[in-house]
């Protein structure tokens, strides 16, 4: 029999407190357990009086020197931390942290080292129970560390399943040298050990209890959730069903609901810091926080009150938000998470009310609308140019592709912001530090110019800080229709603030083929007109070259495969009101030859629709259109416009 275990029978003394006596007997039985386990206990020697052994006797050959010297403690039950959530840092190498491998949901997950991140995978939740060891439960799953396989051999791994009342889910959490610990199970008598080199991945096993650096952890208090954007799911479906905001409403009074999880900015939310464990919630589209309400969760202005404030808990199972006014809990109405389950609290814990965590990048990649706050109109491309240097201005929604914009995280809160319909980063002109920089498109380079710092404020709305000119995004004046967009010092104001809402835009790809070959041509008036017989469109331009403007764009029908439109550049010649023989054709434009723009087919003579198609190659080589865009073309384009036809 070892001297430690000598020690420990030495102490066992009878007792009537049936608890106490509980607790000695599984000491004892562990200790026990502990002397069997030791693989060289048979030359194991006696050190000091204390009776502790060497560490050797209790390490692993390939870690057999770091823990040279190490001395062999007995396992502590009873409190010897605080209850709540713990980083635990390797002593041999701090820069690592005990870590749920991929922060997986999985019950059999490794647990395992990893170089410290701050992420949920690294987060423990400690709480001592009636039997005075701890529950260790991860803050990323809910699940318990355990032994896998609830094996008592050396070598064991550890790993994390859903939590049981099983004492191989129970640690003592034992003071080391230096202010450390190290983690006995409670079955075993075995510590968790981190054998080797400390690098990623390293697995988590069980090994007779040295003391030593690959046992031993630093235990780092942490708030229970780091503050940021998370993906909130309800603990009844994991990563199927997430928190969300219906249809990304930015209105007040909106009850919250769960839905398919889609990875959209209506199920952002962002976890605000109070105090210690305690949280504001709030939702990244709207900016609005997650509010208690006559037994309603619903989102509103932020107050500062307790109705607005949730305490986090860790749990087996999930995380629970406790709000502070009330005392009930965060849960899904029904006990079933499905597409627009509402939000209510409630008094009892249950699976409903407990949810699990991912954190999330601010704004997911996308195509979005950028609204201002001031006067709600949106960046938009003038004129859906596609020309580098085309400014950018704010103006009444149109759902266009020149007001939609494809946004792309690049790492640390920053973002690449592109037109969806041009292709054109949004640019702050030359990268200028000077107050009331113009902003624009431009063709991407990666540069400063170029990225976005985006943040989200406590009073809601999102702020955009270009990293090189290190001012924000500003809509000029007032922010009214038209007004100009620029880059400006932070003055807080509503002109500065936006909002980032899905645009639920599909390219126009002819319109685009169209702008993108009109890039570079001329006319002679302020007008171009480009044809394209393969996709049965006409596009009508205003500006000059390099900077045209869309100015109307039309879905057309021209030529037969039998009687082609013809293809070239062309201008704009004769006109007239109609023609026709059994038919009649209103409002022609000549382009070339007997090739002209003209209304779609009618009875002669009538306005009673004889052919009235679009979009089909089915003319005599002109091109048919609608009879209020031909009159357009009539009324308005000069002769010696300059007319483009391509395939």
């Amino acid at each position: 029999m070892t001297s430690a275990l000598m020690k420990r029978e030495s102490s066992f003394k009878p007792t009537t407190n049936r608890t106490a006596l509980a607790l000695a007997v599984a000491a004892f039985l562990a200790a026990i357990a502990l002397s069997f386990a030791a693989p060289a206990a048979a030359h194991a020697q006696e050190s000091s009086a204390e009776g502790a052994l060497k560490a050797e006797a209790f390490s692993l050959a390939a870690t057999s020197q770091e823990d040279q010297g190490a001395e062999q403690s007995d396992a502590v039950q009873g409190r010897t931390i605080e209850d709540g959530v713990y980083e635990l840092r390797i002593a041999k190498k701090t820069a690592y942290a005990l870590d749920v491998n991929g922060a997986s949901l999985a019950n059999g997950a490794r647990v395992q080292l990893y170089k410290r991140n701050s992420t949920l995978a690294q987060r423990w939740s400690f709480k001592l129970e009636s039997d005075g060891y701890y529950s260790v439960v991860s803050v990323a799953s809910g699940k318990a560390l355990g032994v896998k396989g609830n094996s008592t051999k050396e070598g064991a791994a550890v790993q994390q399943r859903t939590a049981k009342k099983s004492p191989f889910q129970r640690w003592a959490v034992t003071p080391g040298k230096s202010g450390t610990y190290y983690l006995v199970n409670k079955a075993t008598g075995l510590a968790l050990s981190v054998s080797g080199k400390a690098k990623n991945s390293v697995p988590a096993r069980m090994q007779p209890a040295s003391g030593g650096t690959s046992q031993r952890f630093v235990f780092k208090r942490v708030n229970a959730l780091p503050a940021g954007a998370h993906v909130i799911y309800s603990a009844l479906a994991p990563e199927d069903q997430a928190i969300d905001v219906g249809g990304c409403s930015t209105r007040s009074g909106v009850q919250l609901q769960t839905y398919e999880a889609n990875g959209t900015i209506a199920q952002r939310m962002y976890l605000r810091r109070v105090s210690q464990d305690t949280y504001g919630l709030q939702a990244v589209c709207s900016g609005l926080y997650l509010t208690s309400e006559s037994g309603k969760v619903v989102q509103r202005k932020r107050t500062g009150k307790e109705a607005q404030q949730w305490r986090a808990q860790v749990e087996p199972g999930g995380i629970a938000f406790v709000n502070v006014a009330t005392g009930k809990r965060l849960a899904v109405s029904g006990g079933a998470a499905e597409n627009g389950a509402k939000l209510r609290t409630a008094k009892t814990a249950s699976k409903a009310s407990r949810f699990i965590l991912e954190p999330a990048n601010l704004i997911p990649n996308g195509t979005y609308v950028i609204e201002n706050k001031a006067k709600g109109m949106v960046v938009d491309i003038d004129g859906s140019s596609v020309s580098t240097g085309a400014n950018a201005l704010v103006y009444t929604a149109n759902y266009g592709g020149n007001q939609a914009f494809n946004v792309k995280a690049k790492g640390d809160g920053v973002y690449d912001i592109r037109n969806a319909f041009s292709k054109k980063a949004l640019d702050v002109n030359e990268g200028s530090r000077a107050n009331g920089a113009n902003v624009q498109q431009w063709d991407p380079n990666g540069t400063d110019a170029q990225r976005w710092k985006i943040t989200l404020d406590a009073d809601g709305g999102l702020k955009l800080k270009n990293v090189a000119s290190r001012n924000v995004l500003t809509a000029s004046g007032k922010g009214g229709q038209g007004a100009n967009v620029v880059s400006r010092a932070d003055k807080g104001s509503k002109t500065q603030r936006w909002t980032l809402s899905p645009a639920y835009y599909e390219l126009d790809k002819p319109l685009r083929r169209a702008a993108v070959k009109a890039e570079n041509l001329s006319s002679s008036t302020p007008y171009l007109i480009m044809v394209d017989v393969t996709n049965n469109r006409t596009v009508v331009f205003k500006g000059s070259k390099g900077n045209w403007r869309v100015w109307k764009n039309w879905v057309v029908s021209t030529g037969a495969p039998s009687m082609p439109t013809v293809l070239g550049d062309y201008t704009i010649a004769m006109r007239g009101y109609s023609f026709g023989s059994g038919y009649t054709c209103y409002y022609w434009t000549q382009f070339y030859g007997d090739f002209l723009f003209h209304s779609i087919l009618y009875d002669e003579g009538t306005f009673n629709v004889q052919d009235g198609r679009l979009g089909y190659s089915i003319s005599h080589g002109c091109v048919r259109m609608n009879i209020n865009d031909a009159k357009w073309i009539y009324d308005n384009i000069p002769s010696g416009t300059h007319v483009r036809t391509y395939k």
